[in-house]
């Protein structure tokens, strides 16, 4: 950064102190108490799940009876072709009756109601992954045990992550949920119990704080961005936070690998290539990919240093031929690569993934996590990282490629 460069960034930091609204307002919400971030609630997927089966209960004691459900339904048929109930069906069949259960057959949630002879199965992700063909055996378990009821799938994740059978499932994100949420607030509000409501805006407090990539809070940050990106970039490239020394980490385990390259590295983020699938032919005809790095390569390796620590394996973009081929190779060995199943993506598909850090390690002290990546990376370079190179060797990416 010359002179001029650092009199503006100057500039525009003074300005992000003087009174600004925008700010104040999103300090302001942030530094709001909040029940379930006080009991470290926000990524417990269980907890999310409970409150969600209480609201479309409407035998529960929140006082807006089967309001939620409709107001949610009403969402999906919106957002589905294939949902099996019409909107008018969602805002005046009586839903009163509606049976709520936790955990059915280790669904996560399961509404039934016998006169609309509808069932509909919940499954919720918000930091792992599908696992052991579940949304499969869900389905047939709904279809085995109410064969002669209308069926719908539902898959519930922060990104709308696409699910793995998804001619059954739909797809949604926590937006659903909040909107559904706001207007029952905005319709029956007066009507709740004054704790229940109180919870409910709790609730959508943590939402739109952690969860929703749309949210007001979301936008609000991004506003103040836009009006000072250069002061907030100086800002973030001062800050004294251990991610940068986790990455350096990270990126040392890597370059004493001679299996492995580094491809990538910043603060939040370090990438590699395994140096024998380079040269599986065809592994290398890949579009040039930021993430990657310079080597282009199909499939990478990456650490994501954001609340937490997580490593995955990607096919990466390049011709769709050889991705297919690369990710049927992938499915092949389920036991390796469990988030192989499932559609190929436009760009990327993720085809292994593992939790290095949860949130509450990364925000332990820099010495104690590195030791922890330490002994991590020992299991993951003589199990995983052969395993791999392995299974690897045997892929035929020339194979329909129009190749001989």
């Amino acid at each position: 950064m010359d002179e001029k460069e650092s009199l503006a960034a100057l500039a525009d930091l003074e300005g992000l102190i003087r009174e600004n609204k925008d700010l104040n307002e999103l300090e302001y919400r942030l530094s709001r108490f909040n029940l379930f971030e006080a009991l470290s609630a926000v990524r417990e997927e269980v907890r999310h799940s409970a409150y969600l089966a209480f609201l479309l209960n409407p035998a529960e004691r929140h006082g807006v009876e089967d309001q939620f459900i409709r107001e949610f339904l009403k969402r999906l048929a919106t957002r589905a072709p294939t949902f099996p109930l019409t909107l008018i069906d969602c805002d005046t069949f009586d839903f009163s009756k509606a049976v709520v259960q936790r955990e059915y057959k280790n669904i996560d949630i399961l509404l039934t109601h016998e006169e609309h002879r509808f069932v509909m199965a919940i499954e919720n992700k918000v930091e792992s992954a599908e696992h052991d063909d579940q949304l499969q055996r869900y389905k047939k378990t709904v279809q085995a045990d109410f064969p002669q009821f209308k069926q719908a799938f539902v898959f519930l994740t922060p990104d709308l992550t696409t699910p793995s059978d998804e001619d059954y499932w739909i797809p949604i994100d926590y937006g659903v949920v909040a909107d559904s949420l706001q207007a029952v607030l905005g319709r029956r509000g007066c009507a709740m119990e004054a704790d229940a409501k109180i919870l409910a805006e709790h609730y959508l407090e943590m939402l739109g704080r952690h969860i929703m990539q749309e949210s007001e809070i979301a936008q609000l940050a991004q506003r103040i961005y836009r009006a000072h990106k250069s002061a907030i970039d100086l800002i973030f490239e001062n800050i004294p936070d251990q991610r940068s020394q986790l990455s350096d980490a990270l990126a040392e385990h890597i370059g004493q690998d001679a299996r492995l390259q580094v491809g990538r590295q910043i603060k939040t983020y370090v990438s590699f290539l395994i140096r024998d699938t380079l040269k599986i032919p065809g592994m290398s005809d890949a579009e040039q990919n930021y993430y990657a790095g310079e080597t282009r390569s199909l499939l990478y390796g990456e650490f994501v240093l954001d609340r937490a620590l997580k490593f995955r394996l990607v096919i990466g973009p390049g011709p769709e031929a050889r991705r297919r081929r690369l990710l049927e190779h992938a499915q092949q060995n389920p036991t390796l690569f469990p988030e192989a199943k499932g559609s190929l993506g436009k760009k990327y598909k993720t085809i292994l993934s593992k939790k290095v850090l949860q949130k509450t390690e990364m925000d332990g002290q820099v010495d104690e996590c590195c030791s922890q990546i330490s002994e991590w990376w020992t299991a993951f370079s003589r199990d995983t990282v052969p395993a791999i190179i392995t299974f690897m060797a045997k892929a035929n990416l020339d194979e329909d490629t129009g190749k001989k």
